[in-house]
């Protein structure tokens, strides 16, 4: 009796093995970062007009999904009611999206973003409800440049190179100051005024060579050192007139004090390193991709490259998993874009299904002599060509023989015991 309970058991199994079940699994969505300029917004005190910026893993603002997304977006005040002044727009990366909160009473607030919140694909959702918490508070200033006192102001967050605070530090000419301030100041309605706004001067209060652009995040604007200022002292003013998108302005005027090391060892940035800004493959990053047999690679430097362009160019390749160059792989010319970084799209054609390597050679140049450094990989994979339907046949009968031998073999044994 106990042996024939065992069988039936054995042939459960086998039923159980036996049903093929095609299943797919959701990936993940996931909320990077959400932030008021450099400040993280969760239990933050921020200024009403502020622009919240959420970062997520993943292209979330591709026109098949941007509309939808934006709905499910929603910040609530302590009652649980909408904030009627809030807007969202797309952020210039694809997986940004910001949230202008508009004219809005101080008090506690929560932002609400929905489960169903999806990437470009629509296959990857944000799966659970996220609410962050955060406080709107007022800042009363010291008049602001029309003689209404106590109106309120906005304010200058930082002022960096890199992750290093401006003020006081010696930076190479070239270099990229970012200014973030707590409210939309880049909308255009404000935009040139804002600009003219801020300036770079010597320590004897002439003009130096900069120019200013806004930056991708609507609080923050870029200040770019000319290539060949020289060395000594400066300083970043902004007046204080500068004014946000809901009519706040800055109150007092802004001095920032640092200095230049010099000209530099050539053009297009003084000493400023060669890095790496991105490496992409359409809208994702390139590092763990699966990719079509045949695509464009995206590869984006912080430098001018045009100089060194073809031997560049040698410095770069595809690898397959023995180790082997791909042939066949072509390159645009390098090509500054609207953050002042340097790219080539290189397209490769036909690729095996298999593991693959991008190589960034530590030899590659940007145009003021500065070289990578070190080699930088890239890994991703191709997917194998779509199978026929004789050939998937095929593959399910060899798999049904392979179960039913191995399970007449378990019986076997079993009676054997």
């Amino acid at each position: 009796m106990k042996k024939t309970s065992s069988v039936l058991s054995i042939l459960l199994a086998l039923l159980m093995v036996l049903n093929v079940t095609a299943f797919a699994a959701a990936g993940d969505l996931t909320l990077t970062s959400a932030k008021v300029g450099d400040a993280d917004l969760e239990g933050a005190t921020i200024p009403s007009g502020s622009v919240i910026t959420l970062t997520f893993s993943n292209n979330v603002t591709d026109t098949s999904v941007f509309e939808a997304n934006a709905a499910k977006i929603k910040v609530k005040n302590a009652d649980g009611a909408d904030v009627d002044s809030v807007t969202v727009s797309a952020g210039s990366d694809k997986a940004v999206i910001n949230v202008d909160l508009g004219e809005i009473a101080d008090g506690g607030y929560t932002l609400n973003l929905g489960k169903d919140i999806s990437a470009k694909n629509t296959e990857l959702t944000l799966g659970t409800k996220v609410s962050i918490s955060f406080t709107v508070g007022s800042d009363s200033g010291e008049g602001n440049g029309n003689g209404n006192e106590g109106e309120e102001t906005i304010s200058l967050v930082s002022a960096k190179v890199g992750d290093t605070d401006l003020k006081g530090s010696k930076i190479p000419a070239g270099s990229e100051i970012t200014m973030t301030f707590s409210n939309n100041v880049t909308d255009e309605s404000v935009l040139a005024n804002n600009i003219s706004k801020i300036k770079v001067k010597t320590a004897d209060d002439a003009a130096a060579d900069a120019t200013v652009s806004a930056g991708s995040d609507k609080a923050v604007f870029i200040v770019t050192l000319g290539s060949n200022l020289a060395k000594g002292d400066y300083k970043l003013t902004v007046g204080k007139d500068l004014t946000a998108k809901n009519g706040k302005k800055l109150g007092e005027k802004v001095e920032i004090s640092f200095s230049v090391k010099g000209d530099g060892s050539g053009t297009g940035g003084g000493n400023n390193p060669l890095d790496v800004v991105s490496v992409k493959a359409g809208d994702a990053a390139l590092e763990g991709a699966e990719l079509e047999a045949s695509g464009t690679i995206v590869i984006t430097f912080s430098r001018g490259m045009t100089e060194n362009q073809a031997a560049n160019f040698e410095q770069i390749g595809i690898y397959n998993e023995k180790g082997e160059k791909v042939e066949g792989v072509t390159f645009t010319d390098f090509t500054k874009d609207s953050e002042g970084n340097t790219y080539t799209e290189l397209t490769y054609n036909d690729l095996p299904g298999g593991s693959y390597t991008l190589k960034l050679g530590k030899d590659l140049k940007a145009n003021n002599g500065n070289t990578l450094g070190e080699d930088a990989t890239y890994s991703f994979t191709v997917a194998g060509a779509e199978k026929t339907f004789f050939e998937k046949v095929v593959d399910f009968f060899t798999d049904l023989y392979q179960k039913i031998k191995d399970f007449f073999a378990m019986i076997i044994d079993f009676f054997k015991q």
